[in-house]
C-alpha cells in the first residue's frame, strides 16, 4: 500500500456535525458535498477556485507572456469521519443515535487535503489534539522543531528547529512563560505515529494509510490523545491548558466582550486585553491591514500598520456587546505585491491578554481560552509576593506628570516632558537633593550599539551603589513584560558585552561634561558594578491595588530566576499615585 500524508483534526465534543464545514469559504467559492462510494457516513467536502494567472504574470511580464499553462487553480477538500470511541466498533452511521448513558460516543474527525484546512470551521477543533498525540508517543530527546507562543504580555511567536534531535532544553522556549503550540518529533518506526511527525491542533503524519483503513487508525489515535504518557517529559505543557468547558467559554468570551467595551481610547493602561496577527505571517508580503470592509472614497481598502483593538472597536457601527460580533468581523492581511486579501482571520482570533473570573486566571490567544493550573498559579503568586523592595526613596506620581511640562534641560535650553519622562526627571532631581551625586538620569539617553541605528536604554535613573533603576506606568501586561524584558536585557548585555559597557561608561562621561559633574568615575560601570536591578511601577489612576495581572507575574518571576543566576537581585516597588504636585519629597515605601 502506498503511503499518504495525512492532516488530521478532531473535532470537539458534542459540535454539530453540520456546522463542521461552512456551507461557504471566506472567499465567496461554493463548497460542494460528494459522496464517497461504500463509506455512506463518511462526508467528503470540497472547493475549488477558477483557474486564474497569478499576478507576477501582468505586474511583472506586462502581457509579454501568455499561455494556458501558466493558468493555475487551487483545490481544497476535507473529509469529516465518524469513530465510536470506547470500544471495538465500526462503521457507525453519520445520524446513528449513541446512547448517553454507555461507554462509547462518537467523535468527528477531519482529514484535509490540498487547501483543505480552510474549510473547517476553526471553532470545531480540538487544541492540542495533535500535540498531545505526539507527546505521547516520543521521548524528550527526539525533538526536531517547535512553534510557540509568549503568553506574558508580548504575544510573540517563535519557530524553531534543530540541526539534529534534541531534547526541549536545546531550544529558547521558557516553560515558565510559553505556551507551546506544535512540535515535530522522530517516533519510531514499528509504533502508531512513525518517522517524523508534527503536532499542532492538527496532526500531520505519512502512512499506509487509505480510505479503508482510515476509520481504524482515527480509533487508535484517539486511545493515543487519551493517554497521560506526555506526563512524563512534558507535564510543563499543561501549565496553561484548554478550556473544554463551553459554558465557561461562553462566560469569558462575555467577560472580555464587558472590558473592552469599556474601552478607554485616551487611557489604555486601564486594559490587560489588547489585539495582535495570530499567525507568523511574511511581512515582506503585507502591505498592510483592513479592519471589516473599510474603504476610503476611491473604494479602496483602508489600511493600518498593526491590528490593534482601538482600531477594530472604532470600526463597529454599533456599540460592542457580543463576542458574535467579533467573530463576524474580518481582520485582512492586503497583499504588497497585488494589493488583493493575503490572508483574513476573524477578529476575536486576534484578541490577546488575560483576565480573572471567578477567582481564577485566564489566558485567550488564537480564539482559545487557556486556564492557568491552580499548583503553577499559587507557584507564581508566592514568587511574586517573595519579590523584595529596594530601599530607594521614590517620590510620589503626581497628577501633573500627564501633562506635557518645559523643564531646564542639561545643556541649559528648555526642554518638553511628560508622563514617564517628566516623573524621572523629577525623581533625579529630588534623590540629588537628598543624596548629592549618587543618581544619575539615563532616561532618553540611549547607548548606540550593535550597528545600523540600534540604540538601547542603559536604564531610567542610575545609582552608584550598583542599582540600575526602571520606571514605567502601568498600561497593561504587554508593557509590563516590556518592563522587565529591558531590565534583563540591560544586565545581560552589561554583565556579557564588554564593548556595550565601555560604550555606557562614555556616555556617563559625556552626561557628566553636560551636566558640569565635578565626578562621575563612581558611576562608571567597572566601579559601580550591578547587583540590582529595581523595577518601579505606577500603578493604574485611582488604583491602590499593588497587584500585576497573572502573565506579568509570570514575566517578572522568570526574569528574576534569569538574574539570580547571574548574581543579581530584582527589587520591586510601587510608586504612589497623588492628585497634585503637593508633596514632592521622597517617600520611603
Amino acid at each position: 500500500m502506498a503511503k499518504n500524508k495525512l492532516s488530521i483534526y478532531l473535532i470537539k465534543q458534542d459540535f454539530p456535525v453540520g456546522e463542521i464545514i461552512p456551507p461557504a469559504s471566506d472567499d465567496g467559492n461554493r463548497i460542494v458535498e460528494l459522496q464517497v462510494k461504500g463509506h455512506e457516513s463518511y462526508k467528503l467536502f470540497a472547493r475549488s477556485a477558477k483557474p486564474h494567472e497569478p499576478g507576477w504574470v501582468d505586474t511583472f511580464f506586462n502581457s509579454a507572456v501568455g499561455s494556458e499553462s501558466l493558468r493555475v487553480a487551487n483545490i481544497g477538500a476535507a473529509l469529516v469521519v465518524p469513530v465510536i470511541v470506547g470500544n471495538n466498533s465500526f462503521g457507525v452511521e453519520a445520524d446513528e443515535t449513541i446512547s448517553s448513558g454507555g461507554r462509547d460516543s462518537q467523535r468527528y474527525f477531519v482529514l484535509t487535503f490540498g487547501y483543505g484546512r480552510t474549510l473547517i470551521n476553526r471553532s470545531a477543533i480540538e487544541e492540542r489534539f495533535g500535540l498531545k498525540c505526539v507527546l505521547n508517543s516520543v521521548k524528550n530527546d527526539t525533538l526536531r522543531a517547535i512553534h510557540f507562543a509568549d503568553v506574558s504580555g508580548s504575544a510573540k511567536r517563535s519557530s524553531e528547529q534543530l540541526s539534529r534531535i534534541g531534547d526541549i532544553d536545546d531550544f529558547a522556549i521558557d516553560t515558565e512563560r510559553n505556551l507551546l503550540s506544535q512540535v515535530t518529533a522522530k517516533c519510531g518506526e514499528d509504533e502508531l505515529l512513525c518517522g517524523t511527525v508534527t503536532g499542532g491542533d492538527s496532526l500531520a503524519v505519512t502512512k499506509e494509510i487509505d480510505i479503508d483503513n482510515v476509520q481504524e487508525f482515527l480509533k487508535s489515535l484517539y486511545e493515543l490523545f487519551c493517554q497521560e504518557t506526555y506526563k512524563q517529559d512534558f507535564d510543563w505543557v499543561d501549565n496553561i491548558a484548554p478550556v473544554k468547558d463551553p459554558a465557561l467559554e461562553e462566560k469569558l468570551w462575555a467577560e472580555s466582550i464587558r472590558q473592552i467595551a469599556d474601552y478607554s481610547y485616551e487611557d489604555d493602561s486601564q486594559h490587560d486585553l489588547w489585539m495582535a496577527v495570530p499567525d507568523i505571517i511574511d511581512w515582506d508580503r503585507i502591505e498592510g491591514f483592513q479592519i471589516g470592509s473599510q474603504t476610503d472614497e476611491n473604494k479602496e481598502p483602508i489600511l493600518q500598520d498593526d491590528v490593534l483593538l482601538a482600531d477594530v472597536l472604532r470600526s463597529f457601527k454599533n456599540p460592542l456587546t457580543s463576542i458574535d460580533q467579533l467573530k463576524n468581523k474580518r481582520i485582512t492581511a492586503i497583499s504588497r505585491e497585488n494589493g488583493l486579501p493575503y490572508q483574513r482571520w476573524q477578529a476575536h482570533k486576534c484578541l490577546v491578554g488575560d483576565l480573572t473570573y471567578d477567582g481564577k486566571s485566564y489566558c485567550v490567544l488564537d480564539g482559545a481560552w487557556y486556564e492557568i493550573r491552580s499548583d503553577y498559579l499559587n507557584r507564581i503568586n508566592e514568587d511574586f509576593m517573595d519579590t523584595n523592595e529596594s530601599d530607594i526613596e521614590f517620590i510620589p506620581y503626581s497628577q501633573d506628570c500627564d501633562e506635557e511640562q518645559l523643564v531646564d534641560g542639561f545643556d541649559g535650553n528648555k526642554i518638553k516632558l511628560e508622563k514617564e519622562g517628566l516623573y524621572n526627571y523629577k525623581l533625579e532631581r529630588a534623590l540629588v537633593k537628598e543624596f548629592p551625586n549618587h543618581f544619575l538620569l539615563m532616561d532618553r539617553r540611549l547607548i548606540s550599539y550593535g550597528g545600523g541605528r540600534s540604540r538601547i536604554e542603559f536604564c531610567d535613573v542610575l545609582a552608584d551603589d550598583g542599582k540600575r533603576i526602571h520606571i514605567k506606568r502601568y498600561s497593561g501586561s504587554a508593557t509590563m513584560s516590556h518592563l522587565f524584558n529591558q531590565g534583563l536585557v540591560s544586565a545581560s548585555m552589561e554583565r556579557d558585552a564588554s564593548d556595550y559597557a565601555e560604550k555606557v561608561n562614555e556616555r556617563i562621561m559625556q552626561i557628566g561634561e553636560q551636566e558640569g559633574l565635578s565626578s562621575v568615575e563612581n558611576f562608571l560601570l567597572n566601579q559601580n558594578q550591578i547587583h540590582d536591578v529595581v523595577f518601579a511601577i505606577v500603578p493604574k489612576q485611582d488604583s491602590h491595588n499593588h497587584d500585576l495581572p497573572f502573565f506579568s507575574k509570570v514575566a517578572l518571576c522568570s526574569v528574576k530566576k534569569q538574574l539570580k543566576r547571574m548574581g543579581i537581585d530584582t527589587k520591586l516597588n510601587w510608586i504612589d499615585r497623588i492628585n497634585n504636585s503637593e508633596g514632592q519629597t521622597p517617600n520611603e515605601h
